[in-house]
């Protein structure tokens, strides 16, 4: 699931249940600023898990944009390829047992 930044996390958050629910993993991810909005779906998915008494784990990958070649020609020609690289961030929760 992708979430953005005015991402109504009480709402992203009953989604990713009814999903869990079915499966007992859930992923979500978001780039940029939405990055803090996955981190708090996460923790209140994990508030919710605990108070449904369900043990899960997490896995996060953050991907941030690669290191680019510093010669003037490169940092020239690839000023707009850099701007388009946004970093995000990707969560995976799964209950125990469903590794």
């Amino acid at each position: 699931m992708k979430i953005e930044a005015k991402t109504n996390s009480k709402r992203a958050v009953d989604d990713l249940w009814t999903d869990f629910a079915k499966v007992k993993r859930v992923s979500f991810y978001g780039q940029g600023t939405a990055t803090v909005k996955v981190v708090t779906i996460a923790e209140l998915f994990k508030r919710r898990c605990a108070s449904e008494n369900v043990r899960v784990h997490q896995v996060t990958k953050v991907d941030s944009p690669s290191p680019k070649p510093t010669d003037l020609l490169s940092l020239v020609t690839d000023a707009e390829e850099q701007k388009k690289e946004i970093p995000s961030l990707r969560v995976e929760i799964y209950a125990e047992g469903n590794e």
